[in-house]
């Protein structure tokens, strides 16, 4: 057996060793190893062969291998001692036989060793212990511990650091160490640790000396303890553990109290700590509770002083410091402290003055070489203060001679970076950055604070010279540095510049990664010394995401906590970085204020780069504002500033600015010379992108001159610069100049062009860069007479104010409403006006100046009791007292038009009242006014006398008008009237040839007007001449109808021209067919003419579908193809003009008055309308019995209003637009808008707010509106092409929603009177399951109904009403043999790859038919839960509802994604228009502002809850904040004119 014959081999073996056969021995020991080659005890007797055969290092081989088998084997260490003796390494030999004593105390080893001892290192200092050893020794037997620790201390006395730290620890190892005296571990204890301090391996020279202390506390060895606390504090400082430093030392000063000693300097160096940390609260503290002051403890209040900025302060201390200095290093140290504070205080002159005072103090005293020095390095600091950067530089050269030849370190750190400062000021970086690096190698002793700030300052001049690995190296060695140092408020420093670091090189990630880790050690450990700066780095986190009032909230707290420690420079920033971020969000005057109060602290501080900086800044936002004025101050302290620091970039753009500031004043002649010194600083190869701009606006000074040669000149001047013309805002400028150009030239089609080429690329820049622009191409396109491409401009430019909250949205509003109403566009203006009350801050004055306009337009439209509302909640809120006046007198034009006369009257007083300072002119309107409405309400004959006493004074065209109104004619003497006047006078009493001699005389006054056309047409109805007549008035319409806008008229006036004009125009066009009529053209050409005038109307209104005016070719091809009987009407004034067709007949034409219908027309031009139809025998009137018969006859109706019966079929116009038939699938199968959705049990759609009306609508198949507690005025919803199959109006009173949805592409329209939604639930039913509305008419029969469009339209699903169904089918089973197509697959299929849990939730939701605004507000939820999820900033607590929302916030990022895109698909009919993604049809500018503004108050909600999620408090106004969803004000009514009420 293999056992049995190594065992007869190892017998054999050693038998032969012992006899001296030492070959036999080694043969046999090497089969017994290939037997067992792990017996360590084989390898061990196998060394001792080698040993005795010389063969050391194959013993010292064997030897180690045994020890590798068995560490704890004694005689592997004996073995590998003799071997390391026997080639002469005896240290090593000793430290082997040590190993072995160690394990096992063998005569043999002991021997081994001593004899060892005698060749080694430490031979002659261990004579006593070679003496001794196994001996007795004062009273004790030298055991292992013993020898191997007084071994182990020889050879630390040697410097053999490594053996002896090897040694000692071996010692101290062994079981026998836990038994030895208290004394003598304690020395071996205190050996180790020193020999790590030789090594600097600081941290274990702490651990030993920490046992040490344990031992000596035991032992109660005061003095001891008190030793060794000051060593552990002045390694830790050498380890830069400084928070270890303190705790000791701490515990020092306790341990030295407890023993009534004096401990004044120990807590001085505490407080000294403390300052490098930065924690000036505590050091305070400590240098308070100090005794007495001394030289030394004043120097550390200096040091606190200077360490927190405070100038002031230390600068006194600075002076009791030279007071009580007795020796002249403490003075000159003295001296040196107050010109540092002279300094910091920004009095470098005094500074200088002093260090000058003292020179005959230094020469008179011996003062050391390094005072000199110092003295040097503050001298080329005061120099480098005042701008003498070659005196600055000669001082700390000289400084740093001093400092080489005396090889201080210290002082030559000073001396560079001294010199790095100066190359800084000078802008030459490099060098800076180079000199101080030198300079940081230097520091590597000195205090904590400077080695930190000496490293941020590097990473920083790195960063100038774009260098941002080297940055970064600089700043993960602070990062390095602090994390050494364990002081928590400093590790949140480095973090906070390692996260300044990557904002500034946009690395978000490692960014987030580094604020995150300092918010976490701040919340983690409560540093409450740094709030304010973990505050201010949320605030920038905010600021980077783009969620600036968080980021506004957060500097705000930041700069109260700021203000409290009297931090002026950190209050000057943050004051900077709030103003930036109010312009950011368009608040120019919290900007400015912001800025002017940095500016102010700044100025304190003499901080002229700040100042700088801010006056720019200041500036930027004054010619924003268009106040050059204060804009130009601004720029001249700017351009003062730029040249003190030698800023020529600076000063370059100061000089453009100023001379734009001059340019938009029209100040050409000074602008041309600011534009050629600015000129003058630039070259062909420097500047070149200022070059070519200055080019540019020196061109406009010469438009302005009038010097059109020179302007073109400097154009092409500009072109060789367009490359270097990089940012967006020069190209926009460089476009504009180009713009000029073609102007210049006359080229309106490549002006237009480049205007759309420069907003195209604004949008690339800055939001009030976008809006500049708008504006100026509006302004542009005005000039041009593309008076709608001007709009169009401004509704964008309004769109990004209101999105953005941001610029002069009123001014943009006025600009925007002028244009407008030349376009006649006035009800897009109203609601315009309408959406943009929300856009403002509740009952401000901006506000209330809106609702003002508002109610002026609404009072033009005939929107009466609007105009009441709005005027009133102005009048009664606002506090300008010529608003309210005004607002008085809009109130009695208003009750005026409604026939409130007593009403008119007491506001037309109170407005008379209020308003004293008005012109002679004004007066004597103003009382013409009142006499009308007094006339009105009494009709006395002190009335009429006073009307004539006016109207012989005056000859203003108000006169005639006041006097048609009520035709007070007959009651006047014609001789005291005037111009119009007195010939409308003439023609009432029908003296038509008197008149007209008048009219020759004075037709110059009012030519080309609505009311000259009409009096000539009068004119020539008198004589006869229809000819002429129809001819003039066809030409004078097409010539209004073509221009793109109107004349402006004074909207404030008791006649309102405009209203009176459009009028006048129904009136010609009466007159017109009548014309026609009596020059016997046929019915077909007077129905065109009723025909163009309705969509002459319509493209008036600038409607956004395609459409043309019919021709009486069309006209007569649609009558002759007619297979129905037609009945077509004419609505003016209280009139109906009637068309009456027979299939294969003439038509005839018909008048009926509609005694029903207030007339509103002028009764001078209604008499003569009563006249003309009266004396027309062949256009018989009709009774009331006569007009229904026609209507019961015809089966195709035309503007007739009242409804009849479902067989008859109705349309607004005899050319309908023609509808195209491929016809894209709904987005929303049953839209329903009303009151009482509760009771409706089919599956439908229903709007929360007018936005979701405006986009939904457009994309829904089956369109219901009830009107019975709403209205809605369609020119402010329809504003785009829809395609709707059907629908259906319940009660409406306006034929305008009518012709819309006509218009907009409704197939079929229901105009259903007197019913309800129960009444017509049957119908409906009917309808829903998809049936035709032919096949459900049937159950219309008894109803009051106005059918328009094709009867054969059905209502079509919605896809996402089709994939709910089919979820719900499958999940009952009921398809499982039907076929399925790919994409209704694929819904299944990304259904059932939802957890189970959120499955069953959603089939829940199916099934119980959930409200539009219950799906929105759950799906806001599940948005904000992912956003919480997604972004760590929020707060670790997330409130849930319900298991799907506890189910969604398990899931990963990814699936969250899944299931959120999923919802949103499956319910996208009910959140259609909310998510642009889902967004899929055009839509006009307008319902874009719409939506922008349902954005922001979504946006605005869910900020709100985040808030209230990350901070658990309200910031002011938040509770108070509108939702359009559940609050809608009267004047968010008129919008849509109906009060949405959030689903049940």
């Amino acid at each position: 057996m293999p056992h049995d014959k190594l065992i007869t081999l190892s017998d054999v073996a050693n038998r032969a060793f012992y006899d001296g056969n030492f070959e036999k021995a080694l043969t046999l020991y090497n089969e017994a190893i290939q037997l067992h080659p792990t017996n360590f005890i084989l390898y061990s007797n196998r060394s001792a062969i080698f040993l005795r055969l010389k063969c050391f290092r194959k013993s010292l081989d064997d030897a180690k291998q045994s020890l590798v088998l068995n560490p704890k084997w004694a005689k592997g260490y004996f073995r590998k001692g003799d071997a390391l003796r026997g080639i002469g390494k005896f240290d090593k030999a000793i430290f082997a036989y040590c190993q072995s004593l160690a394990i096992e105390n063998g005569i043999e080893t002991i021997k081994a060793l001593k004899d060892s001892l005698y060749h080694s290192s430490i031979k002659d200092h261990v004579s006593v212990l070679l003496s001794e050893i196994g001996n007795v020794m004062n009273g004790v037997k030298l055991d292992s511990f013993l020898i191997i620790s007084i071994i182990g201390q020889e050879y630390l006395t040697i410097g053999h650091t490594t053996v002896a730290i090897a040694l000692l620890q071996l010692a101290l190892d062994m079981d026998e160490a836990k038994m030895a005296l208290l004394d003598l571990k304690l020395s071996v204890l205190g050996a180790i640790s020193f020999a790590y301090y030789q090594q600097k391996n600081y941290q274990l020279a702490i651990k030993y000396l920490e046992m040490q202390l344990e031992i000596n506390k035991q032992l109660d060895e005061f003095e001891k303890q008190l030793t060794i606390y000051n060593s552990i504090v002045r390694i830790a400082l050498l380890n830069d553990e400084t928070m270890l430093a303190i705790n000791y030392l701490q515990k020092q000063i306790q341990l030295m109290n407890s023993n009534d000693m004096e401990t004044n300097d120990f807590r001085l160096n505490l407080a000294d700590l403390y300052i490098q940390l930065g924690n000036y609260q505590y050091a305070a503290q400590i240098i308070a509770s100090s005794g007495p002051l001394t030289f030394r403890s004043i120097l550390e209040i200096v040091k606190l002083a200077l360490a927190k900025g405070d100038g002031e302060a230390a600068l006194a201390y600075c002076n009791r410091l030279a007071e009580i200095s007795n020796r002249t290093d403490e003075k000159a140290l003295a001296i040196l402290l107050k010109c540092k504070c002279l300094l910091l205080r920004k009095e470098a002159i005094i500074a200088l003055n002093t260090l000058q005072n003292t020179m005959t103090y230094f020469e008179d005293n011996k003062t050391t070489a390094e005072n000199i020095g110092e003295y040097f390095g503050i001298l080329s600091e005061c120099h480098l203060a005042i701008g003498q950067y070659c005196m600055a530089r000669k001082w700390a050269k000289k400084e740093l001679k001093i400092a080489t030849s005396r090889g201080s370190l210290k002082l030559e750190a000073d001396a560079l970076r001294n010199l790095s400062n100066i190359y800084q000021a000078i802008d030459d970086y490099s060098n800076a950055a180079i000199l101080w690096g030198k300079y940081c190698c230097l520091i590597s002793d000195q205090g904590v604070d400077i080695r930190l700030n000496g490293l941020r300052r590097l990473a920083e001049l790195y960063q100038k010279l774009n260098r941002f690995d080297q940055a970064e190296m600089a700043l993960l060695e602070n990062s390095k540095l602090a994390q050494k140092i364990g002081a928590y408020a400093l590790i949140i420093d480095v973090h906070s510049d390692l996260y300044q670091f990557y904002r500034v090189m946009h690395r978000k990630d490692e960014a987030q990664k580094h604020w995150n880790e300092a918010q976490q050690i701040y919340l983690n450990h409560k540093v409450e010394e740094r709030q304010a700066l973990i505050i201010e780095m949320s605030g920038d986190n905010y600021f980077d995401c783009n969620s600036f009032e968080e980021a506004i909230d957060a500097y705000n707290r930041c700069l109260m906590l700021v203000q409290e420690d009297d931090n002026l420079q950190k209050e000057a920033k943050l004051c900077n970085k709030l103003g930036t971020t109010h312009w950011l969000l368009y608040h120019p005057d919290e900007a400015l204020a912001y800025y002017q109060q940095s500016l102010s602290v700044c100025q304190q501080l003499s901080d002229l780069e700040g100042m700088l900086e801010l006056y720019n800044a200041m500036a930027n936002i004054h010619f924003k504002k268009g106040m050059m004025d204060v804009c130009h101050s601004c720029l001249r302290c700017y351009l003062t500033l730029a040249g003190i620091l030698s800023k020529d970039t600076a000063r370059l753009n100061a000089f453009i600015s100023i001379g734009r500031t001059l340019l938009l004043r029209q100040r050409y002649t000074e602008a041309k010379k600011i534009f050629i010194k600015a000129l003058n600083l630039t070259t062909e190869t420097n500047y070149r992108r200022e070059r070519g701009l200055i080019y540019g606006y020196m061109a406009e000074c010469y438009l302005g001159m009038g010097e059109r040669s020179k302007a073109l000149v400097n154009f092409c001047k500009q072109i060789p610069f367009f490359d270097d013309i990089d940012d967006i805002e020069g190209k926009c400028e460089t476009l504009r100049h180009l713009i000029e150009e073609k102007r210049l030239i006359k080229d309106a089609n490549w002006t237009m062009r480049l205007c759309n080429n420069r907003i195209e690329l604004s949008q690339m820049g800055s939001i009030d860069l976008q809006v500049e622009v708008l504006k100026e191409s509006a302004e542009i396109a005005t000039n041009l007479s593309k008076l709608w491409e001007a709009c169009k401009f401004l509704e964008k430019a309004v769109i990004l104010c209101i999105a953005n909250k941001c610029g002069d949205i009123l001014n943009l509003l006025l600009n925007l409403k002028s244009k407008y109403l030349k376009c006649n566009a006035r009800k897009r203006a109203i609601m315009l006006f309408q959406e943009c009350l929300d856009a403002v801050e509740n009952h401000s004055n901006e506000q209330h100046l809106i609702l003002f306009e508002l109610g002026k337009l609404e009072l033009e439209e005939g929107l009466i009791s609007n105009t009441i509302t709005h005027i009133m909640d102005v009048k009664e809120n606002c506090r300008d007292k010529n608003l309210k006046a005004t607002c008085e007198y809009i109130l009695a034009c208003a009750y005026y038009d409604d026939k409130n006369y007593k009403e008119a009257l007491y506001h037309m007083q109170n407005f008379e009242n209020l308003q004293k300072n008005l012109s002679t002119n004004r007066k004597e309107m103003l009382k013409l006014e009142l006499l009308l409405i007094e006339w009105n309400c009494s009709a006395s004959d002190y009335t009429i006398e006073a009307i004539q006493d006016i109207a012989m004074k005056t000859d203003s065209l108000v006169i005639h008008r006041i006097l048609d109104e009520s035709c007070l004619y007959d009651l006047l003497n014609h001789e005291k009237l005037s111009k119009i006047a007195a010939i409308h006078w003439m023609m009432t009493r029908g003296d038509f040839i008197t008149a007209k001699h008048f009219f020759d005389l004075y037709k110059n006054t009012y030519q080309n007007s609505a009311e000259y056309t009409a009096d000539i047409a009068l004119f020539y109805w008198n004589e006869q001449k229809f000819e002429e007549c129809a001819n003039f008035l066809e030409e004078y319409l097409s010539h209004y109808f073509e221009k793109d806008s109107i004349e402006e008229f004074n909207e404030l006036s008791l006649i309102r021209i405009c209203s009176r004009q459009q009028i006048i125009i129904n009136f010609l066009h009466i007159i017109l067919i009548l014309c026609k009529y009596m020059l016997h053209a046929d019915t077909v050409e007077t129905i065109t003419i009723a025909e163009s005038k309705f969509w002459h109307d319509c493209r008036k209104r600038k409607l956004p579908i395609e459409y043309s005016i019919p021709t009486i070719q069309a006209i007569r091809e649609y009558i002759e193809e007619l297979k129905k009987s037609l009945l077509y009407c004419l609505h003016v004034d209280r009139y109906k003009l009637v068309w009456y067709f027979k299939v294969g007949q003439i038509g005839k034409l018909y008048y009926f008055p509609d005694n029903a219908t207030r007339s509103k027309m002028p009764i001078f031009f209604a008499q003569f309308l009563d006249q003309m139809l009266h004396t027309i025998d062949t256009i018989p009137v009709l009774t009331d019995d006569e007009f229904e018969k026609l209507v019961s006859e015809s089966e195709l109706l035309v503007n007739v209003k009242h409804t009849v019966d479902i067989d008859k079929t109705h349309l607004v116009a005899l050319n309908e637009p023609k509808y195209k038939e491929n016809r894209k699938d709904p987005e929303i199968g049953i839209f329903y808008a009303g009151i009482d959705s509760a009771i409706i049990s089919w599956e439908h759609i229903c709007p929360n707010n007018k936005t979701d009306f405006i986009y939904k609508i457009q994309v829904s198949s089956l369109v219901i509106i009830d009107f019975t507690k709403m209205s809605i005025d369609t020119d402010n919803v329809i504003n785009s092409f829809s395609d709707n199959d059907i629908v259906i109006l319940l009660n409406n009173e306006t034929d305008d929603t009518v012709i819309n949805f006509r218009i907009a592409n409704a197939h079929c329209l229901l105009d259903i009177k007197g019913q309800t939604i129960q009444s017509l639930m049957p119908f409906l039913e009917k309808l829903i399951n998809g049936y035709s509305v032919e096949e459900c008419s049937e159950l219309l029969q008894s109803v009051n109904v106005r059918l328009f469009g094709d009867r054969s339209s059905k209502v079509r699903p919605g896809r996402a009403q089709c994939i709910r169904k089919i979820i719900v089918d499958v999940e009952n089973g009921l398809i499982e043999n039907l076929p399925i197509s790919t994409n209704d697959q694929r819904e299944i299929d990304n259904f059932k790859g939802l957890p189970t849990k959120v499955q069953l939730y959603l089939l829940n939701m199916i099934k119980q038919q959930m409200k539009t605004t219950e799906i929105q507000l759950f799906v806001e939820k599940l948005e904000d839960l992912y956003d919480h999820c997604k972004h760590a900033t929020l707060s670790n607590y997330c409130e849930v509802d319900d298991y799907l929302q506890q189910s969604f916030i398990q899931g990963t990022h990814d699936e969250q994604n899944f299931i959120l895109k999923f919802i949103k698909h499956l319910f996208r009919d009910h959140l259609y228009g909310i998510y642009d993604d889902l967004q899929t049809s055009e839509v006009d500018n307008l319902n874009k502002l719409m939506k922008s503004l349902a954005n922001n108050v979504r946006v605005r909600r869910k900020r709100q809850r985040r808030k209230l999620k990350s901070r658990g408090y309200h910031s002011e106004g938040e509770s108070s904040c509108r939702s359009s969803i559940s609050e809608n004000t009267d004047s968010e009514a008129v919008v849509v004119d109906v009060e949405f009420q959030e689903s049940e």
